[in-house]
């Protein structure tokens, strides 16, 4: 073994030689504390290890073993391999799968065969344990030697070399990347923070003091601290002098990291919107757009939950870069590789903290590039480079796709950039705002983006027009409470109505062949409270001609009423059959959820007919019940019509309505999926057409 080998321990030691199979799995390390003395003494795999979440998910007192196995990897050059750690319980047997012999000779065969991809259906057959799990990428030296590099970190951001890999990223990118300048050079927030002395800084308003030099803006979690914040009070004093000193951690390393690049100027949303006039904040977010597309850099206080705390908390040099080890498995030639921690990317940047606040969607796409502090590390983002200080001169092009964020550049078609809006919503659903009012503020940046490329399209509550009526078949992810809020936000066709995360059911990745739509958009129209197309909505409707049927809710399937005025499942379908999921099924799904997961529903209430003609429900009042006391009718609008996995499938809306209510008005409370020909027959039997409008 070669002397870069050896920062791993004797058991870890003992997975790169001997004879090795695929997929079988060997005993590693039988008790907790093993990890925790080999973590301490160096090992790299025990101490990523010990240091992730998964770590802390396991029961101290649970009996515990733990295995390891290795696997090929898909979807990427010859000879990468997947080293995989289970912590599992003592009956780990029963939740593991069993492979034939010619599954297990499957490690020889694809060190020496270039073109071997396993048994037919190897890939997808495997199954992993129950987490927690860990798993390592085994990269060919060859492949990745030269992204790695012979970079040599610092300590930390008090090192003096601490910036320099980043003033090389910036560098780089502004004399050689063509698609990360500035949209508009000439832009200048209305203030911005000027950095005076090593002591000082001050606002400054820049149509007064038109800045020398390009700006940075920060992107950051506000948390509880108290930070110093513009008030109408303060902002004349803050016009002459703020001490450093007196800001919080994250204003403090941002204020470092301008100094180093020597930026003069830096724009920080709560020292540069007055933050007790509603008025200025409702002005300043309206400009989130060009504040992010025009800065010269993004700070991104990655791993700060709140503004009190510091970046590289977890920094460890001894597991910052992939480690280089040799192979020496018996009956084959010596193989160089690097070890990396496969979810390096996850958990630095996709799961910390900044990314978890719904502001910062549009904050990271935006800006044409970003420097993300992690907890370990220093992390590059532009439009045409993606490196971490693992991998200075950029990720390998096959490391996993994972590291995709999403940054603009240039869309495809328009098919792309309907597909990349939807993947923005399903992001941004899933993250927290603290003023829940904000949904459709938060957003408006991006939606302000999408536009200037799709031309001549029109944005309506947060969907595009010219992808309705297949946008309106979305559905909520009972991962959390979701639910719609008191305060009118959006019509309920509309995703940005729930609070809680959601996914588009038509997504194009798991479609066959083309989507037909099965209901006409006749009108649709919205009320904005500035009379801008990406405020926040003060009413709304979209009227409709479908074919309605009236359904109900049994159990996660549809019902529908027999001759005798009973409710049971579609006769002959799976359900009724008590068949499981085969040929014939439907589902029922909900929007709304409690923090218990029982199914809610809400809907608004009051409407009179002025009310319900013109759109506007600023006068109604929500009501949310539980789905056992409904007492008003369902029905289930079928919106689109796709073959998924060789089956035709329906999906549409599930709308209520009360009988007091003007008799064409619906508003959304869920969604339904019909597959396979007897469901989807017998809805279209019972189905009337319709002309109706949907609040």
């Amino acid at each position: 073994m070669s002397q870069l080998s050896m920062n791993l321990c004797a058991t870890c030691k003992g997975i790169f030689t001997g004879l090795q199979l695929l997929r079988q799995e060997q005993p590693h390390h039988e008790l907790r504390e093993h990890y925790l003395v080999a973590a301490r003494l160096g090992c790299y795999i025990c101490g990523i290890i010990v240091r992730s979440v998964q770590w802390q998910a396991i029961d101290p007192a649970a009996p515990f073993k733990s295995v390891w196995y290795l696997s090929p990897l898909l979807n990427r050059p010859t000879g990468w391999l997947k080293l995989a750690i289970d912590s599992a319980w003592e009956d780990v047997d029963d939740d593991t799968v069993s492979f034939s012999s010619e599954e297990a000779l499957a490690l020889h065969d694809a060190a020496v065969r270039p073109d071997f991809c396993g048994p037919e259906g190897l890939a997808d057959a495997f199954v992993m344990p129950k987490p927690p799990i860990w798993s390592f990428l085994l990269q060919p030296a060859a492949d990745v030697h030269i992204n790695v590099g012979d970079y040599d970190p610092p300590i930390g951001l008090e090192s003096p070399t601490m910036l320099d890999i980043a003033v090389h990223w910036l560098s780089e990118c502004q004399t050689k990347h063509s698609a990360c300048g500035a949209k508009n050079p000439g832009f200048y927030p209305t203030r911005l923070i000027e950095i005076m002395t090593d002591d000082a800084v001050r606002v400054v308003l820049t149509q007064e003091q038109p800045p020398k030099g390009a700006y940075a803006s920060l992107s950051h979690c506000w948390g509880r601290s108290k930070a110093l914040k513009l008030l109408q009070s303060n902002i004349e004093q803050l016009k002459v002098d703020i001490k450093i000193i007196d800001l919080p951690t994250s204003y403090r390393e941002a204020i470092t990291v301008c100094r180093r690049f020597q930026f003069r100027y830096i724009w920080i949303d709560s020292l540069c919107i007055i933050q007790d006039s509603y008025e200025d904040w409702k002005r300043e977010a309206t400009t989130m757009k060009d504040v992010y597309q025009n800065s010269i850099m993004n700070i991104a206080m990655a791993a700060a939950a709140d503004n009190s705390e510091a970046s590289f908390e977890s920094r460890d040099l001894g597991l910052l870069r992939p480690l280089n080890i040799e192979a020496e498995w018996e009956g084959l030639c010596k193989s160089e590789y690097y070890l990396q921690d496969e979810d390096m990317y996850d958990n630095e940047m996709n799961d910390c903290p900044l990314r978890r606040r719904a502001w910062v969607i549009q904050e990271v796409f935006l800006t044409p590039r970003s420097l993300n502090l992690t907890k370990s590390q220093l992390w590059w983002e532009c439009r045409e480079l993606e490196a971490c200080e693992a991998y200075p001169n950029g990720l390998p092009s096959a490391w996993s796709g994972t590291a995709q964020n999403g940054l603009p550049g240039k869309f495809h078609d328009v098919a792309d950039a309907c597909d990349r809006w939807d993947r923005l919503v399903e992001t941004y659903s899933e993250c927290q705002l603290t003023v829940l009012q904000d949904k459709m503020v938060a957003f408006s940046g991006l939606a302000q983006h999408f536009q200037d490329f799709l031309q001549g399209d029109r944005y309506i509550a947060g969907l595009w027009r010219s992808q309705l009526p297949q946008s309106l078949f979305w559905q909520s992810r009972h991962i959390r409470p979701c639910y719609r809020p008191t305060t009118y936000r959006a019509p309920s066709w509309s995703w940005a109505s729930i609070e809680g995360p959601v996914n588009f059911e038509s997504n194009r990745e798991f479609v066959h062949g083309d989507i037909r739509s099965l209901c006409t958009i006749l009108d649709i129209t919205t009320f904005t409270d500035d009379h801008t197309e990406t405020g926040p909505l003060s009413g709304g409707y979209i009227r409709v001609r479908g074919r309605l049927t009236q359904v109900g809710k049994l159990n996660d399937g549809i019902s529908v009423q027999l001759p005798d005025g009973s409710w049971d499942y579609i006769k002959g379908s799976d359900e009724e059959r008590r068949g499981g999921y085969t040929d014939s099924w439907s589902f029922f799904h909900c929007d709304e959820c409690s923090s218990n997961g029982e199914v809610m529903f809400s809907y608004l209430d009051g409407l009179d007919a002025e009310c319900c003609s013109g759109g506007r429900v600023d006068r109604a009042a929500r009501v949310t019940k539980h789905w056992a006391t409904w007492d008003g009718s369902f029905f289930a609008l079928p919106i689109v019509e796709f073959h998924k996995e060789d089956k035709k499938v329906r999906g549409g809306l599930i709308l209520c309505r009360f009988q007091e209510w003007p008799v064409h008005i619906y508003q959304r409370v869920g969604s339904f999926t019909a597959v396979g020909g007897i469901t989807i027959g017998e809805l279209e039997k019972r189905s009337v057409e319709k002309t109706i409008m949907i609040l």
